[in-house]
């Protein structure tokens, strides 16, 4: 698609990975609706090849979080450097919570959204199980005017920061920045 970007326009060509079919539909469906022109591909993210190289490679929405063993993250960490362009960007999200939140038994509420089908708003509610293998046991509960309407049950690492820089500069890439929100700010371990 093209971005407006100060008075001009910059055509992005854009491509989209997933290893799920289910995934991959949901988000033809969401480019589609979006008029967005998207190359969409099924693959591991650990051990994928396309013949292209990129300018940038976005990891959004802790996606990185799956990647369960430090092989995982390593291989995903080669893939990603091996298909950007020099001077490419790398960014990733990557939840870090607090320990306070992991150690909560019961479920909190993170936030909201409004029901796709119908009026009203769904709550999505989430309870962590941490563990000393640093996988999170995560359970999200959508609930509906207070009731589940859906219940999502994940297995999630928690990569320290040490853990993920390392991971970055040995497969090559050097930091520039480490933001703590998407509101800019800096951040802090």
């Amino acid at each position: 698609p093209k971005q407006f970007i100060g008075g001009i326009f910059i055509a992005i060509a854009m491509t989209g990975l997933d290893v799920s079919p289910k995934m991959l539909k949901q988000a033809r469906e969401k480019a589609r609706r979006a008029k967005a022109r998207v190359r969409w591909i099924r693959g591991d993210m650990t051990d994928f090849r396309i013949h292209r190289r990129y300018g940038a490679i976005l990891l959004p929405m802790n996606t990185v979080q799956h990647l369960l063993t430090a092989g995982q993250l390593r291989a995903m960490v080669t893939c990603a450097h091996r298909h950007l362009r020099p001077g490419g960007l790398f960014a990733l999200d990557v939840y870090n919570p607090k320990a306070a939140k992991l150690g909560r038994k019961v479920f909190y509420p993170v936030f909201r959204y409004r029901h796709p089908a119908g009026p009203g708003w769904v709550d999505v509610w989430v309870r962590n199980q941490f563990k000393s293998d640093e996988i999170n046991r995560v359970t999200f509960e959508h609930r509906l005017s207070g009731r589940i309407i859906f219940r999502e049950r994940l297995r999630l690492k928690c990569y320290l920061p040490g853990q993920l820089d390392r991971a970055l500069r040995e497969g090559g890439f050097v930091i520039l920045r480490k933001l703590g929100g998407f509101d800019g700010r800096r951040f802090s371990e």
